[in-house]
């Protein structure tokens, strides 16, 4: 499993293309860098299989984790998830029930070192 690296555009209205990476998903909760405007892409390339991607929020020590989607995606499709509202220390949990689905991270965002 790799934490999936961002790829930052330039800005929303760039016109020139960007390659994005795919990480197999982590099959147990990984936490990854969120920052507001981020795009968070799940590919199952599965052949014949479905599977559910599992997003929870990671709230501060006062407050409980809530899960924000969780998904089944067929075998082939691309799921798309959307700016997130802004969380907690910018982390999300990402979660797949098998390693056949991949995730990738788009950001307008410079991203932390």
């Amino acid at each position: 499993m790799a934490v999936p690296t961002a790829v930052t555009i330039p800005s929303r209205n760039a016109s020139a293309s960007v390659a994005v990476a795919f990480a197999a998903a982590p099959t147990s909760p990984t936490t990854i860098t969120w920052l507001p405007g981020d795009i968070l892409i799940a590919y199952n390339s599965s052949v014949d299989t479905g599977y559910t991607v599992t997003i929870t929020s990671n709230p501060k020590s006062r407050r409980s984790s809530t899960v924000i989607t969780d998904e089944a995606i067929a075998f082939g499709i691309y799921r798309i998830f959307p700016r997130f509202p802004p969380q907690d220390d910018d982390t999300l949990t990402i979660q797949a029930s098998n390693a056949a689905v991949m995730f990738a991270r788009i950001s307008t965002m410079t991203q932390p070192a």
